[in-house]
């Protein structure tokens, strides 16, 4: 909300009423950690909550999960830190310890606290691109396997070993939709809080970036850079493929 508060309710509206209206969920079981910024996938019957921002203001990794058959909120999962991305207590007045050698080193299924990021399901896996983590802005896509509901999740940085120069700017607040086997990445806020009006697409196949040249007939039909854009894709007829924003 405007006033910095984080919510942890549920809400539902059936589109198929004639006169649709929200009506608050009440889960049987369990509650919510509020947060604010996250991201959602629906994977069978059970809703996924990704990231986000907690009440203190921090990103999260946390993946809290509602099961909307039982109406339960489900133990949530909470996957291991990349030791690059803990943020060691200090005192007042005392400098930052140094980073470890050790801190390079994978820790498996690990995934950075994160908010403001974007994510797209594709085959039963969430793919995990941008936000902000306690170390600035995500550059890389993070895989998350959900095998089920009560089973670990499967975590992957498909994209650490990447040169910098072939991937897009690390940014927040973009938007992103998936398309066969790309993941379409859009605007946002990059470093400095940049905003950016470029358009990439990640290949899951190949794992590879590639920025879409647009060509530019007339300038004033381009949009303007922007954060938190919408966009969905429209496919139909003759058109192969139309993102609107």
């Amino acid at each position: 909300s405007k006033q910095g508060r984080k919510f942890k309710d549920i809400h539902r509206l059936d589109l198929t009423a004639a006169v649709p209206t929200w009506e608050e969920v009440k889960p049987d079981e369990g509650e919510l950690i509020p947060i604010a910024y996250h991201q959602g996938a629906l994977i069978d019957d059970v809703y996924y909550i990704i990231g986000g921002e907690t009440k203190e203001m921090r990103p999260t990794n946390l993946i809290q999960k509602f099961d909307i058959l039982e109406n339960r909120i489900l133990q949530p999962y909470e996957p291991p830190i990349p030791p690059s991305m803990q943020i060691k207590n200090n005192k007042e007045n005392e400098k930052p310890e140094e980073e470890n050698a050790d801190q390079n080193e994978e820790i498996e299924n690990s995934l950075p606290p994160v908010y403001s990021h974007s994510i797209v399901l594709y085959q039963k896996g969430v793919y995990l691109y941008g936000g902000t983590t306690p170390k600035g802005l995500n550059r890389d896509v993070y895989f998350l396997g959900i095998y089920g509901k009560d089973e670990e999740v499967q975590v992957k940085n498909l994209t650490k070993e990447l040169d910098d120069k072939s991937m897009p700017k690390p940014r927040k607040n973009h938007s992103s939709i998936i398309r066969g086997n790309r993941m379409y990445i859009y605007g946002g806020y990059g470093e400095g809080d940049k905003t950016l009006g470029d358009i990439w697409y990640y290949s899951i196949k190949t794992n590879e970036f590639t920025k879409i040249p647009i060509k530019e007939e007339d300038p004033n039909s381009y949009p303007k850079p922007r954060n938190s854009p919408g966009m969905f894709k429209y496919e139909r007829n003759l058109y192969k493929l139309l993102l609107w924003i």
